[in-house]
């Protein structure tokens, strides 16, 4: 793996990883109502407020983020996140631990490894999530080996956590909250004061449609009012990048 950024951060916080899909490539069943320029700001904005969400989380002591893509390592380093890229090499120790060869699965197998403490896999397409929502989930996380955040269908995983051992085997895609829990994970409760924020990914264009008057990061609700004609989000109050 090659890693551009701030060294790794210290005081034995949490580290994240946060896996960004090219943007090319990135949530194509939004195909059907976005154009590609729109679809591609989407993904920015709300990779951009998880990022921000990690970087302010007093609990978080690294952010990393994963792609292939060199405009996704721009951006991981204006928000003072570490980029890591594939580099092509996959060991055994990797291939060991993926799930039928994934990409996704292998690109993050590459970058946990050699992490030490907790360690948390997020989405990127999580726009409701803020550094308050994402603190009280690391702390249930914190009383578990293994745990995860389900999304709001109950089929996939938004969040994966690990606070012990180096077995941190990544079965995302489909199936992949059926395929954590058989793993051992314990599923996390979706904390009543975020309304499932940390639950709710975007992947269909219905996904989008149900942001509008729910609170959302600051990339995200001016690419939802500028891009995608949406005005009625509102953006969270605590956000230290809020601009008036």
């Amino acid at each position: 793996m090659n890693e551009i950024g701030d060294p790794e951060g210290i005081g034995g916080g949490w580290t994240i990883v946060v896996p960004v899909k090219s943007l090319a490539r990135a949530k194509s069943r939004l195909g059907s109502t976005l154009s590609p320029l729109q679809r591609r700001a989407l993904v920015v904005a709300m990779a951009t407020d998880v990022i921000t969400a990690c970087r302010e989380c007093p609990s978080v002591s690294a952010v990393k983020v994963v792609s292939t893509d060199p405009d996704v390592a721009a951006l991981a380093t204006d928000l003072g996140a570490k980029f890591v890229t594939e580099s092509g090499h996959r060991t055994a120790a990797d291939s060991a631990i993926t799930l039928q060869s994934d990409p996704l699965n292998a690109a993050l197998a590459g970058a946990l490894t050699g992490l030490t403490g907790a360690v948390a896999v997020v989405a990127a397409d999580l726009p409701e999530l803020d550094s308050r929502i994402l603190t009280r989930i690391l702390d249930s996380a914190s009383q578990h080996r293994h745990s995860v955040v389900v999304d709001h269908r109950g089929e996939g995983t938004t969040m994966a956590m690990w606070t012990a051992g180096t077995d941190r085997v990544c079965l995302f895609g489909p199936g992949s909250a059926a395929n954590f829990l058989r793993q051992g994970a314990v599923t996390l409760s979706v904390d009543e004061r975020s309304g499932g924020a940390a639950s709710r990914d975007v992947d269909i264009p219905s996904d989008v449609i149900r942001l509008a008057g729910r609170q959302v990061g600051l990339a995200t609700a001016k690419t939802l009012r500028e891009q995608l004609g949406q005005p009625s989000c509102r953006v969270h109050a605590e956000s230290a990048t809020m601009v008036w």
